[in-house]
């Protein structure tokens, strides 16, 4: 589990096909960047929170949105996944938004981390 200040672990690795998913507990109210997985930002994806709302983008150029903000101090599962031609976003195990859109694999490493205030768990990829 991660300090609840800026951390990050990396392993690099080339997907194409995959699924993301971990637990989140943000303690504070702020945006930041969850987990992601490029190098360059038009390729991989990266879980981000905005106001609050967690969200998955693709390719640097597709947002999929949760339909809502999630509570500080308590414990959301967020996961993602693209099977080759369809990306979806899923909160607390419902599948919260999905798009068809094409993938970029990138040779990038994964970073896992959170560049806000909480603490990840059950990181999985």
């Amino acid at each position: 589990m991660f300090d609840g200040q800026s951390a990050y672990s990396s392993q690099r690795i080339n997907l194409v096909q995959w699924t993301a998913s971990f637990w989140l507990r943000r303690d504070a109210d702020v945006n930041g960047r969850i987990a992601l997985k490029y190098d360059d930002p038009n390729q991989g994806f990266v879980f981000s929170m905005q106001a609050n709302r967690p969200y998955l983008t693709i390719n640097g150029a597709v947002d999929l949105f949760a339909p809502s903000a999630i509570s500080s101090g308590v414990w959301h599962y967020l996961a993602g996944s693209h099977d080759g031609t369809t990306a979806r976003f899923y909160l607390d195990g419902a599948q919260v938004a999905s798009q068809v859109v094409p993938y970029t694999a990138d040779s990038a490493g994964a970073v896992l981390g959170l560049s806000m205030h909480g603490a990840l768990d059950e990181v999985r990829l």
